[in-house]
């Protein structure tokens, strides 16, 4: 998907793009019956029997000084969803501990956590390590789909956490099937941005990143190949690099050479690598990466 206006003007100008794409999210469940479907779809994954008629509030504030960005109710008033979204920010200390004693006692609840496909193996560890500290008894992982995981915790509760893509996807097929055409653009410029902002996130390191030396070396491969060539072609007589030096910063190195009187610049750029994989390829693929030139 490329860039939307919305992305590009949330991410440049706006203090806390997350705060806008959890407004974005409470907006489109606000004003679409077909997404507060989807959301409570999700929300009961793995058994759970929630209202079908669930309003939706985000920053909901309690005496517990916690502030989940969305909270779910029933014509009763009584809460049945929790919700927390995650971009690249770390836990709290109200996560989820605090969220989870919202629940009631008395009725089994969804506690949400919506987070960047890429995270969801760190946090669904961390999470459910806190639970069990705080005196929550979690069940086996089920995975009902590949971007969405539950648990039975506590008192019958669900813990369920799914990636952004997984209910953003769910809320626009939904419209689609009840033929709320007229919000699907609101979904498309909020996918726009949550996109934009998984790009430029950290991800988190895999074990085997940690342990294995293959990404160090292929990037100073890559670097040696620069290298390589621009030598190749002052070799051969096609170029000079007299009073020319090497050039390279956050991301990228090259070499500048001199042909015909013309000065170019050879490199490796991996800003440019990630931008053109993610216009050609979707948000996931990341191709070989272009020749360098």
């Amino acid at each position: 998907m490329s860039e939307t206006l919305f992305a590009h003007l949330a991410t440049r100008f706006a203090p806390s793009p997350e705060n806008i794409a959890i407004e974005a999210l409470g907006f489109i469940l606000q004003r679409s019956a077909a997404a507060r479907a989807a959301f409570t779809g999700i929300a009961s994954a793995g058994g759970l029997t929630l209202p079908g008629d669930l309003s939706f509030a985000t920053q909901a504030v309690a005496e517990d000084d916690g502030r989940p960005d969305i909270e779910g109710y029933g014509t009763d008033l009584q809460r049945h969803v929790v919700a927390e979204t995650k971009f690249h920010a770390g836990l709290t200390a109200h996560q989820p501990v605090t969220y989870a004693a919202r629940l009631s006692p008395d009725r089994a609840s969804a506690l949400m956590f919506i987070v960047p496909a890429a995270r969801m193996s760190p946090l669904w560890s961390e999470l459910t390590r806190r639970l069990a500290f705080g005196n929550y008894t979690v069940a086996a992982r089920r995975e009902i789909q590949p971007e969405l995981w539950t648990a039975i915790f506590g008192n019958g509760h669900h813990f369920v956490l799914v990636s952004r893509r997984a209910v953003l996807t769910a809320i626009a097929r939904e419209m689609e099937a009840a033929r709320e055409t007229e919000r699907l653009d609101d979904v498309k410029q909020l996918q726009g941005l949550c996109e934009r902002m998984d790009s430029e996130s950290f991800l988190p390191l895999r074990s085997e990143e940690l342990t294995g030396t293959d990404a160090p070396r292929r990037y100073l491969q890559f670097c040696d190949l620069v290298n390589d060539v621009g030598e190749e072609l002052v070799a051969s007589g096609l170029c000079d690099r007299k009073g020319l030096q090497a050039g390279g910063g956050h991301g990228y190195f090259g070499r500048y050479l001199r042909s015909h009187g013309i000065v170019f610049y050879i490199g490796f750029d991996c800003a440019a690598w990630l931008r053109i994989s993610i216009l050609r390829y979707g948000f996931d693929l990341i191709s070989t990466p272009p020749a360098t030139c």
